[in-house]
């Protein structure tokens, strides 16, 4: 993954940087009220010891409604190193890895819903390995936390040690087993976790509609119902509710279900696949998918191979036909730099004025649907609202209209991912940025 600009996703999911939004109107928004450890009431514990084959999930939850804009949901407060895994749709989850003085894990696990109220809670010794990090993906109905376990079996004589690595996937209501499947078989060179170096599972890219995973160190695609391992051939990412496939260019766009191939991939920055249109943020190349996985953008390699130098463009997804192409005006030039519900954000820069504009387009004609003289930087999006960064301030902007719904003065600078339901994430807390 290309190195990320506004907060570094994750997720994730790539970003862009700032300036001002004119005719502010609206009151500055009071500062964010003072974070509380954990806001609501601890769910379910349940043992999950016992057989590790699929079991029923549990029925999808009420969905919770959002808190106010400005509240913090969930605030670090744990002994180990902390991780919070988003979920795209709906929720979060916090990871507290904790190693104790005698290296054994004490690692505790618990999910969120929609409001900050916690739902279940696992701990390390029911099948996690807390330092493998985790991640919450899938929708509101099929919603699933992903962790790995690292095995180790002591050497026994003239055996060697050996380790095996498992993924497991638990049902975020109750705590409880979903399935638990096994990636790497006991070896004596199985060393660590697919991730060596982060807590995070940044290296799970699951589709759209949360059906199916990729674990990109080893190309494993699962199936996150029953955890089943499916081959598809040699998968190098994901885009979309789909897979890319193949072993050069051009890869192949692949139904994951039925291993059908829908489309032919254009030749565009492989940081297009899996993350970058997931938060309305984009790659550093600018490329990437709309926040609802249905249109690639992007620019097609020049004749040295670099990316980011022609023409904007827009495919189809699945079947990666052209929707159309961003024609230069004059002496301008168009760069991608984000997405929200229905749009294209790109910044528009002129080479003899020095005038830089921003422009939302329809993702599906690329028909102007409003502009800005200013440039902003994109900080991501919910389903119905756009939070960018200008003139060293945070605004929030209807995305269908480029409205300034309304600014702060107190936050300077973009700070994580922001997910569908308007849950934004600096690493230590939850916060309700934007409105679903």
């Amino acid at each position: 993954m290309r190195a990320r600009i506004a907060h570094l996703l994750v997720a994730g999911l790539a970003l862009t940087l700032p300036a001002l939004i004119a005719g502010c109107s609206s009151p500055a928004a009071s500062p964010v009220p003072g974070a509380e450890s954990i806001k609501g009431t601890d769910g379910p514990m349940t043992d999950t010891q016992g057989p590790a084959s699929p079991t029923p999930s549990s029925p999808a939850p009420d969905e919770a409604a959002a808190a106010a804009v400005g509240t913090v949901l969930f605030q670090v407060d744990g002994k180990g190193r902390p991780v919070l895994a988003m979920n795209r749709n709906a929720g979060f989850s916090y990871l507290d890895s904790i190693i104790s003085p005698s290296g054994k894990d004490e690692s505790i696990f618990s999910s969120f819903d929609q409001s900050g109220n916690r739902m279940a809670q696992v701990t390390s010794d029911q099948g996690f390995t807390g330092e493998c990090g985790l991640a919450d993906v899938g929708s509101q109905a099929s919603r699933i936390v992903i962790t790995e376990n690292l095995i180790t079996q002591p050497a026994q004589g003239v055996s060697p040690e050996t380790r095996s690595l498992d993924v497991t996937g638990w049902d975020p209501v109750t705590g409880s087993k979903r399935w638990n499947t096994t990636v790497q078989p006991p070896d004596e060179r199985t060393g660590a976790c697919l991730n060596e170096n982060s807590l995070s599972l940044d290296h799970l890219t699951a589709t759209s509609d949360g059906r199916y995973a990729l674990l990109a160190a080893g190309g494993v695609l699962l199936d996150l119902k029953s955890g089943s391992i499916l081959k598809r051939g040699s998968v190098r990412g994901v885009l979309g509710d789909y897979l890319v496939v193949g072993d050069r260019v051009p890869y192949a766009l692949v139904d994951p279900a039925t291993g059908r191939r829908m489309g032919t991939m254009p030749d565009i920055s492989p940081d297009a696949w899996g993350w970058a249109g997931s938060h309305g943020v984009l790659t550093e190349e600018g490329a990437g998918s709309s926040l609802d996985g249905k249109v690639l953008f992007g620019t097609e390699a020049s004749e040295n191979g670099t990316f980011g130098n022609g023409p904007i463009k827009a495919w189809s997804i699945p079947s990666l036909k052209p929707l159309f192409v961003v024609k230069s005006k004059n002496d301008y030039t168009e760069s991608l730099s984000g997405v929200a519900n229905g749009i294209l954000l790109i910044t528009r820069r002129s080479a003899q004025t020095g005038e830089e504009t921003t422009a939302a387009l329809d993702q599906e004609t690329g028909a102007l649907r409003w502009a800005l003289p200013v440039v902003v930087g994109i900080c991501g999006a919910s389903s119905s609202q756009l939070s960018v960064s200008v003139n060293s301030q945070r605004a929030t902007l209807d995305p269908h209209t480029g409205k300034q719904l309304s600014y702060s003065a107190n936050d300077v600078n973009c700070v994580g991912p922001i997910s569908m339901s308007g849950l934004e994430s600096d690493g230590n807390r939850i916060t309700q940025r934007l409105a679903p």
